[in-house]
């Protein structure tokens, strides 16, 4: 069961497979999100959106938006559904959903970073990542599997990786793929948004400690 750290942000719930458990009983989001079929992967994990937008072309029963405050965009539009979430929210926000669909739907979440900024937690069915605007400190079990990766040039130090940045430039065509870490702090520091690509279960089993991840 995954959970996240008990700050206020937005959470936007979005299509595409996210994870199979989500715990909400330690965390309150300002305001929740879903985004056309992300209302069925809400519902299946137990959340109760505060707002629903899209065009509803993909939710599995449109009779349940009424259940819930929605605004309805034609089909035939310039953003997507996810852009249509992020212009509801002011601030920081976490992310659900959005894995293992199709390609340009992947590739066009990520082209609203840039604009929009990253989530702080993104969940997907096989991915947690953790978004770092200047640098982050987090325990972790030792040898736990660490990618890092970036939107733009990023100059980014490590301390604790098996294979330590040292100051190496991340961008789109270099990443840390499938990096360790040989001590249980590690630190990240970097002077462009950088994404830190976790397992969930180690995700999960960091729960104990997860409070000491903290942006530096």
């Amino acid at each position: 069961m995954l959970g996240i750290p008990e700050i206020a942000h937005s959470l936007i719930i979005i299509g595409g497979k996210g994870p199979c458990g989500f715990d909400m009983s330690k965390r309150e989001h300002s305001r929740i999100i879903a985004a056309d079929s992300g209302l069925d992967t809400a519902l299946s994990l137990g959340i109760r959106p505060d707002l629903v937008v899209g065009d509803f072309d993909s939710v599995s029963n449109k009779d349940l938006i009424q259940q819930f405050e929605w605004i309805a965009s034609p089909k035939d539009k310039d953003e997507s559904d996810f852009e249509l979430a992020l212009m509801q929210i002011d601030g920081p926000y976490d992310l659900i959903g959005g894995g293992e669909g199709r390609m340009d739907h992947l590739l066009s979440i990520f082209t609203l970073f840039e604009g929009y900024g990253l989530p702080r937690f993104w969940f997907t069915k096989e991915d947690v990542l953790v978004g770092v605007n200047s640098g982050i400190f987090i325990n972790l079990p030792i040898d736990s599997t660490i990618s890092v990766f970036a939107l733009e040039d990023a100059l980014v130090e490590s301390e604790g990786l098996l294979w330590e940045l040292g100051g190496r430039h991340l961008d789109h065509r270099f990443m840390s793929l499938s990096n360790r870490n040989r001590s249980q702090e590690v630190r990240l520091r970097t002077n462009a948004p950088i994404f830190v690509r976790l397992e969930p279960e180690v995700f999960a089993k960091s729960q104990l400690r997860w409070p000491s991840l903290v942006e530096i």
